[in-house]
Protein backbone atom coordinates (compact mmCIF):
# COMPACT_ATOMS: atom_id res chain seq x y z
CA UNK A 1 0.00 0.00 0.00
CA UNK A 2 1.16 3.62 -0.77
CA UNK A 3 2.90 5.47 2.54
CA UNK A 4 0.91 8.23 2.38
CA UNK A 5 -2.38 6.43 1.44
CA UNK A 6 -1.51 4.16 4.66
CA UNK A 7 -1.33 8.00 6.80
CA UNK A 8 -4.36 9.43 4.84
CA UNK A 9 -6.45 6.02 6.62
CA UNK A 10 -5.24 6.41 9.60
CA UNK A 11 -5.62 9.77 9.75
CA UNK A 12 -9.36 9.40 8.34
CA UNK A 13 -10.13 6.47 11.36
CA UNK A 14 -9.23 9.03 13.61
CA UNK A 15 -11.19 11.46 12.47
CA UNK A 16 -14.29 9.00 12.06
CA UNK A 17 -13.88 7.88 16.25
CA UNK A 18 -13.97 11.70 16.31
CA UNK A 19 -16.66 12.71 14.43
CA UNK A 20 -18.32 9.53 16.55
CA UNK A 21 -17.96 11.17 19.42
CA UNK A 22 -18.76 14.61 18.30
CA UNK A 23 -22.39 13.00 17.59
CA UNK A 24 -22.95 11.49 20.65
CA UNK A 25 -22.52 7.80 19.86
CA UNK A 26 -19.30 7.81 21.76
CA UNK A 27 -18.26 9.85 25.12
CA UNK A 28 -14.83 10.55 26.00
CA UNK A 29 -14.59 8.47 28.28
CA UNK A 30 -15.18 5.39 26.49
CA UNK A 31 -11.91 5.62 25.19
CA UNK A 32 -11.00 3.56 28.68
CA UNK A 33 -12.66 0.99 27.12
CA UNK A 34 -10.75 0.65 23.68
CA UNK A 35 -7.58 1.46 25.54
CA UNK A 36 -8.46 -2.21 28.02
CA UNK A 37 -9.08 -3.92 24.66
CA UNK A 38 -5.61 -2.76 23.27
CA UNK A 39 -3.64 -3.23 26.07
CA UNK A 40 -4.89 -6.60 27.39
CA UNK A 41 -5.73 -8.33 23.82
CA UNK A 42 -5.24 -6.46 20.88
CA UNK A 43 -1.41 -5.49 21.32
CA UNK A 44 0.01 -8.76 23.05
CA UNK A 45 -1.98 -10.80 20.65
CA UNK A 46 0.21 -8.36 17.86
CA UNK A 47 3.40 -8.77 19.88
CA UNK A 48 2.22 -12.43 19.91
CA UNK A 49 1.86 -13.17 15.84
CA UNK A 50 4.27 -10.88 14.96
CA UNK A 51 7.12 -13.68 16.57
CA UNK A 52 5.57 -16.78 14.06
CA UNK A 53 8.29 -18.11 13.15
CA UNK A 54 10.89 -15.42 14.42
CA UNK A 55 13.93 -16.87 15.23
CA UNK A 56 15.76 -14.41 17.46
CA UNK A 57 19.62 -13.10 16.89
CA UNK A 58 21.96 -10.97 18.01
CA UNK A 59 20.55 -8.14 15.90
CA UNK A 60 17.36 -8.43 18.36
CA UNK A 61 19.47 -7.55 20.91
CA UNK A 62 20.75 -4.84 18.74
CA UNK A 63 17.47 -3.22 18.32
CA UNK A 64 17.06 -3.48 22.87
CA UNK A 65 20.14 -1.81 23.24
CA UNK A 66 19.43 0.81 20.81
CA UNK A 67 15.75 1.73 22.90
CA UNK A 68 18.00 1.99 26.17
CA UNK A 69 20.20 4.23 23.84
CA UNK A 70 17.45 6.48 22.20
CA UNK A 71 15.91 7.10 25.52
CA UNK A 72 18.78 8.17 27.32
CA UNK A 73 20.25 10.70 24.10
CA UNK A 74 16.32 12.15 24.44
CA UNK A 75 16.91 12.24 27.96
CA UNK A 76 19.98 14.04 27.67
CA UNK A 77 18.99 16.54 24.75
CA UNK A 78 15.99 17.33 27.58
CA UNK A 79 18.28 17.68 30.42
CA UNK A 80 20.38 20.26 28.60
CA UNK A 81 17.40 21.67 26.66
CA UNK A 82 16.17 22.65 30.02
CA UNK A 83 18.69 24.14 31.86
CA UNK A 84 18.18 27.16 33.97
CA UNK A 85 14.26 26.83 33.96
CA UNK A 86 12.62 26.02 37.00
CA UNK A 87 12.34 22.45 38.61
CA UNK A 88 8.65 21.64 37.64
CA UNK A 89 9.43 23.23 33.81
CA UNK A 90 12.06 21.09 33.94
CA UNK A 91 10.37 17.87 35.38
CA UNK A 92 8.40 18.64 31.95
CA UNK A 93 11.17 17.95 29.53
CA UNK A 94 12.83 15.53 31.73
CA UNK A 95 9.22 13.23 31.55
CA UNK A 96 8.28 14.16 27.91
CA UNK A 97 11.51 14.24 25.59
CA UNK A 98 12.26 10.53 25.94
CA UNK A 99 9.63 7.72 24.98
CA UNK A 100 8.08 6.36 21.91
CA UNK A 101 4.42 5.06 21.67
CA UNK A 102 5.55 2.42 19.58
CA UNK A 103 2.56 -0.22 21.00
CA UNK A 104 -0.18 2.29 20.39
CA UNK A 105 0.96 4.28 17.40
CA UNK A 106 4.18 3.24 15.48
CA UNK A 107 4.09 -0.73 15.52
CA UNK A 108 0.51 -0.50 14.03
CA UNK A 109 1.21 2.09 11.54
CA UNK A 110 4.41 0.15 10.22
CA UNK A 111 2.96 -3.41 10.35
CA UNK A 112 1.26 -3.20 7.30
CA UNK A 113 4.33 -1.93 5.23
CA UNK A 114 6.98 -4.23 7.94
CA UNK A 115 4.79 -7.19 9.19
CA UNK A 116 8.52 -9.32 9.03
CA UNK A 117 10.35 -5.83 11.59
CA UNK A 118 7.58 -6.01 13.81
CA UNK A 119 10.00 -8.32 16.41
CA UNK A 120 12.67 -5.75 15.94
CA UNK A 121 10.38 -3.20 17.01
CA UNK A 122 8.96 -5.44 19.70
CA UNK A 123 12.71 -5.83 21.15
CA UNK A 124 12.88 -1.65 21.01
CA UNK A 125 9.74 -1.27 22.99
CA UNK A 126 10.94 -3.34 25.40
CA UNK A 127 13.60 -1.39 26.46
CA UNK A 128 11.54 1.69 25.91
CA UNK A 129 9.01 0.40 28.19
CA UNK A 130 11.73 0.35 31.28
CA UNK A 131 11.62 4.10 30.63
CA UNK A 132 8.05 4.95 29.41
CA UNK A 133 6.68 3.19 32.48
CA UNK A 134 8.27 4.59 35.43
CA UNK A 135 12.39 5.39 35.29
CA UNK A 136 11.74 8.60 33.60
CA UNK A 137 9.16 9.70 36.09
CA UNK A 138 11.27 8.89 39.16
CA UNK A 139 14.36 10.60 37.59
CA UNK A 140 12.28 13.59 37.46
CA UNK A 141 10.54 12.66 40.91
CA UNK A 142 14.16 12.70 42.34
CA UNK A 143 15.57 15.68 41.09
CA UNK A 144 12.83 18.06 41.32
CA UNK A 145 9.92 17.38 43.69
CA UNK A 146 8.32 13.94 45.32
CA UNK A 147 11.46 12.50 46.62
CA UNK A 148 11.45 8.98 47.39
CA UNK A 149 14.15 6.15 48.09
CA UNK A 150 15.61 4.44 45.16
CA UNK A 151 14.68 0.62 46.24
CA UNK A 152 11.04 1.91 46.48
CA UNK A 153 11.50 4.00 42.85
CA UNK A 154 12.72 0.65 41.65
CA UNK A 155 9.84 -0.93 43.21
CA UNK A 156 7.84 0.91 41.27
CA UNK A 157 8.77 0.86 38.22
CA UNK A 158 9.47 -3.31 38.08
CA UNK A 159 5.76 -3.77 39.62
CA UNK A 160 4.89 -1.25 36.54
CA UNK A 161 6.34 -3.58 34.10
CA UNK A 162 5.06 -6.38 35.45
CA UNK A 163 1.47 -5.56 35.20
CA UNK A 164 2.05 -4.58 31.54
CA UNK A 165 0.73 -7.18 29.56
CA UNK A 166 2.11 -6.18 26.18
CA UNK A 167 5.14 -6.02 28.00
CA UNK A 168 4.88 -9.46 29.06
CA UNK A 169 4.17 -11.03 25.59
CA UNK A 170 7.25 -9.27 24.80
CA UNK A 171 9.67 -11.05 26.98
CA UNK A 172 7.59 -14.16 27.37
CA UNK A 173 7.72 -14.46 23.06
CA UNK A 174 11.64 -13.58 23.02
CA UNK A 175 11.98 -16.32 25.59
CA UNK A 176 10.46 -19.12 23.77
CA UNK A 177 12.27 -17.83 20.94
CA UNK A 178 15.53 -18.25 22.09
CA UNK A 179 14.54 -21.40 23.18
CA UNK A 180 13.85 -22.33 19.96
CA UNK A 181 10.19 -23.21 21.33
CA UNK A 182 6.29 -22.45 19.60
CA UNK A 183 3.10 -22.18 20.24
CA UNK A 184 0.26 -24.22 18.76
CA UNK A 185 -0.79 -23.38 16.07
CA UNK A 186 -4.60 -23.26 16.33
CA UNK A 187 -2.93 -20.06 18.97
CA UNK A 188 -0.90 -18.69 16.81
CA UNK A 189 -3.87 -18.11 14.30
CA UNK A 190 -5.73 -17.10 16.73
CA UNK A 191 -3.42 -14.28 17.93
CA UNK A 192 -2.93 -13.24 14.52
CA UNK A 193 -7.03 -12.70 14.02
CA UNK A 194 -6.92 -10.70 16.86
CA UNK A 195 -3.96 -8.46 16.48
CA UNK A 196 -5.56 -7.56 13.03
CA UNK A 197 -8.28 -5.38 15.10
CA UNK A 198 -5.42 -3.22 16.77
CA UNK A 199 -4.49 -0.68 14.56
CA UNK A 200 -7.93 0.33 13.43
CA UNK A 201 -8.80 0.14 17.46
CA UNK A 202 -5.75 2.50 18.06
CA UNK A 203 -7.16 5.30 15.39
CA UNK A 204 -10.52 5.07 17.03
CA UNK A 205 -9.66 5.39 20.37
CA UNK A 206 -7.28 8.00 19.83
CA UNK A 207 -10.38 9.82 17.81
CA UNK A 208 -12.65 9.45 20.45
CA UNK A 209 -10.10 10.76 23.01
CA UNK A 210 -8.68 13.74 21.44
CA UNK A 211 -9.22 17.04 22.68
CA UNK A 212 -7.07 19.78 21.68
CA UNK A 213 -6.25 23.16 23.84
CA UNK A 214 -3.97 25.07 23.03
CA UNK A 215 -2.80 27.95 26.08
CA UNK A 216 -1.36 30.99 24.29
CA UNK A 217 1.24 30.75 27.40
CA UNK A 218 2.02 27.29 27.49
CA UNK A 219 3.13 27.40 23.07
CA UNK A 220 6.48 27.96 23.59
CA UNK A 221 7.11 24.95 25.52
CA UNK A 222 5.01 22.73 23.39
CA UNK A 223 6.86 23.67 19.92
CA UNK A 224 10.32 23.79 21.99
CA UNK A 225 9.51 20.12 23.00
CA UNK A 226 8.33 18.88 20.17
CA UNK A 227 11.27 20.58 18.12
CA UNK A 228 13.45 19.00 20.53
CA UNK A 229 12.14 15.46 19.89
CA UNK A 230 12.31 16.26 16.23
CA UNK A 231 15.70 17.34 16.01
CA UNK A 232 16.23 14.14 18.46
CA UNK A 233 14.63 11.79 16.03
CA UNK A 234 16.10 12.93 12.86
CA UNK A 235 19.58 12.33 14.77
CA UNK A 236 18.77 8.96 15.60
CA UNK A 237 17.63 8.02 12.02
CA UNK A 238 20.85 9.37 10.50
CA UNK A 239 22.72 7.21 13.22
CA UNK A 240 20.90 4.16 12.73
CA UNK A 241 20.82 4.28 8.87
CA UNK A 242 23.88 4.90 7.91
CA UNK A 243 26.28 4.14 10.98
CA UNK A 244 24.84 1.38 12.96
CA UNK A 245 24.90 -2.51 11.96
CA UNK A 246 22.70 -4.83 11.30
CA UNK A 247 20.33 -6.06 8.19
CA UNK A 248 18.64 -3.67 6.00
CA UNK A 249 14.89 -4.51 7.39
CA UNK A 250 15.84 -3.68 11.15
CA UNK A 251 18.10 -0.41 10.12
CA UNK A 252 14.97 0.99 8.21
CA UNK A 253 11.76 -0.60 10.91
CA UNK A 254 14.08 0.96 13.73
CA UNK A 255 15.06 4.18 11.60
CA UNK A 256 11.34 5.04 11.21
CA UNK A 257 10.25 4.08 14.58
CA UNK A 258 12.44 6.91 16.30
CA UNK A 259 9.49 9.35 15.21
CA UNK A 260 6.90 7.81 17.31
CA UNK A 261 5.27 10.55 19.44
CA UNK A 262 5.09 10.73 23.31
CA UNK A 263 3.64 7.88 25.01
CA UNK A 264 0.11 8.32 26.68
CA UNK A 265 1.76 7.76 30.50
CA UNK A 266 3.83 10.53 29.91
CA UNK A 267 1.20 12.85 30.14
CA UNK A 268 0.02 10.85 33.23
CA UNK A 269 3.18 11.31 34.81
CA UNK A 270 3.47 15.28 34.34
CA UNK A 271 0.24 15.44 36.20
CA UNK A 272 1.42 13.46 39.03
CA UNK A 273 4.77 15.40 39.57
CA UNK A 274 1.98 18.48 39.61
CA UNK A 275 3.65 19.88 36.20
CA UNK A 276 2.61 22.14 33.83
CA UNK A 277 -0.15 19.65 32.87
CA UNK A 278 -1.96 21.59 30.02
CA UNK A 279 1.54 21.35 28.46
CA UNK A 280 1.76 17.71 28.55
CA UNK A 281 -2.34 17.48 27.60
CA UNK A 282 -1.70 19.81 24.56
CA UNK A 283 1.99 17.37 23.57
CA UNK A 284 -0.30 14.26 22.66
CA UNK A 285 -2.50 14.95 20.61
CA UNK A 286 -0.60 16.97 18.59
CA UNK A 287 2.55 14.81 18.81
CA UNK A 288 0.74 11.89 17.52
CA UNK A 289 -1.26 13.71 14.00
CA UNK A 290 2.71 14.97 13.68
CA UNK A 291 4.28 11.52 14.43
CA UNK A 292 2.24 9.77 11.44
CA UNK A 293 3.23 12.47 9.08
CA UNK A 294 7.14 12.22 10.16
CA UNK A 295 6.94 8.22 10.27
CA UNK A 296 5.73 8.85 6.40
CA UNK A 297 8.39 10.74 5.30
CA UNK A 298 10.96 8.96 6.89
CA UNK A 299 9.71 5.58 5.22
CA UNK A 300 9.71 7.57 2.12
CA UNK A 301 13.51 8.31 2.37
CA UNK A 302 14.69 4.77 3.94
Amino acid sequence: MDIWLQAAIYLATMCLGFLLKRVGIFQRENSSVFASIIFYATLPALVVSSYAGVEVTLWFMVAFFLGIFSNLFNLAAGALASRGRKPQERAIYFINTPGFNLGGIAIPFLQSFYPAGVPYLCMFDTADSFFTMGTTYSIAKLLFGQKKGILAQLREICRSLLSSVPFIAYLFMTIISLLHLSLPAPVMELAGFVGKANAPLVMLMLGVSFELQIKKEDLKDILSILGLRLACSVALFIFILYFLPGPALMKQVLAVCVFAPIPNLCMIYSHKIDSNSSVASTLNPVAIILSIIFMSVAMSLV
